[in-house]
């Protein structure tokens, strides 16, 4: 295998991915427990007795067992996770929503956050006011079987949002209390063409953005806060004509679709 594709096998086996096969007389095997690597066979001799062996290996060896000897075919179908191990927290390896146990999580490490594709059936990811920035936002994006991504109260900026592209089954996004997100970003959310909700409450987009927000076919909302310097009631009429069947939705006032608004007080 190549090295990074051997990188891959490591990375995997150090989230909590354990490996085991047989060839012939001899078993052998991999975990990572506890920052150690481990690494065991056993071989059945011709005497009826068994030759064990049990060690702790460095990284690099590992890696030059693996680029010299094997494929990475073989040995990447045989890791099988019970739990993997995220920025020193664990999370059972089917879950299908993301997001770290503390109401203001701290991500220590934002390459952690590569370990996220591991998850085979993840469609949803929460970041909730922690300290996720652009690095690890490019890393959450490689995650593309992601639905649902909610990045309310991070550190992320205009720019971090390039990294969406990446995210083609993404229907669901939430912006809100970013108030470091301009309309610089709206370039950056037009290559969202499966978005169905947006939410960009508490953010720095102005009607100036949203005039922009057009080719989006699957677009049925967006969701707003009241703010009357950024949004005036005849700049959403004019807005939402141009935006067909898309809801333009502030919260607790009223909405608007196309070209008519519907009060809520």
């Amino acid at each position: 295998m190549t090295n990074n594709e051997a990188d891959l096998i490591i990375d995997k086996i150090y989230a909590g991915g354990k490996f085991s096969t047989r060839y012939q007389e001899e078993s052998w095997g991999l975990y990572f427990v506890n920052g150690v690597l481990h690494y065991w066979s056993e071989r059945l001799l011709e005497d009826g007795s068994s030759d064990n062996i049990a060690e702790e290996w460095e990284r690099e060896k590992l890696h030059v067992l693996l680029t010299k000897t094997y494929s990475f075919e073989i040995i990447n179908e045989r890791i099988r996770f019970d739990k993997l191990i995220v920025d020193g927290r664990e999370f059972e390896s089917n879950i299908t929503h993301f997001a770290f146990p503390e109401p203001m999580p701290i991500i220590r490490d934002m390459q952690e956050l590569s370990k996220l594709p591991f998850f085979p059936n993840l469609t949803s990811a929460s970041f909730t006011e922690s300290n996720l920035n652009g690095s690890g936002l490019a890393w959450v994006c490689d995650c593309n079987l992601l639905e649902n991504l909610n990045l309310q109260g991070t550190k992320i900026t205009d720019r971090d949002l390039q990294a969406l592209y990446k995210l083609g089954n993404l229907k669901y996004l939430r912006l809100k209390d970013n108030p470091q997100l301009t309309d610089n970003s709206i370039s950056y959310l037009l290559s969202l063409t499966t978005l169905i909700d947006l939410q960009i409450q508490e953010t720095s987009i102005t009607e100036k953005g949203l005039r922009l927000m057009r080719n989006m076919p699957n677009l049925n909302q967006i969701i707003l806060s009241e703010d009357p310097v950024r949004f005036t009631k005849s700049g959403l009429i004019e807005i939402s004509k141009n935006l067909p069947d898309t809801t333009i939705l502030v919260k607790g006032v009223g909405e608007y679709l196309n070209g008519k608004y519907i009060s809520f007080q």
